[in-house]
């Protein structure tokens, strides 16, 4: 996103930070019975909430694809590390995964619309000069 941008993509950022805040400190506030699932609920909410952070210190699309792998990560987990049996766990990390997707998506989405933006302004600019 371009500059004049800043705030918007901010605000998805800080979501995504709390978010992985959130789901760090998930197996405390919903008493996972799983340990494989409090362990992954911590690194997983760790991960996300280090890479929004940084996003918010620069902007690069990688960024953004890597929190909506975790985000897609965080959603199949439960399935794939085999702790469905606690529910409570499998709930948090769906649901926390699937808003990280969502807001990556969001902000990738956007990032592409602005660039593209930029480009047709650019591209104006230039046959204006030219005439």
């Amino acid at each position: 996103m371009d500059e004049t941008n800043k705030p918007a993509e901010d605000v998805f950022n800080v979501l995504n930070a709390l978010i992985g805040i959130g789901l760090a400190l998930s197996p405390k506030l919903f008493g996972f019975v799983d340990e494989l699932a409090l362990w992954h609920a911590c690194v997983l909410g760790v991960g996300v909430a280090l890479v929004a952070t940084s996003a918010l210190v620069m902007f690069v699309a990688w960024e953004e694809w890597l929190n909506a792998a975790l985000g897609i990560w965080g959603i199949v987990a439960p399935w794939t590390l085999q702790f469905t049996h606690d529910s409570v766990a499998t709930r948090v990390h769906v649901v926390a995964g699937a808003a990280v997707l969502v807001i990556a998506g969001v902000e990738l989405l956007l990032h592409q619309h602005y660039r593209h933006r930029r480009v047709t302004e650019q591209q104006t600019y230039r046959r204006a000069r030219i005439r």
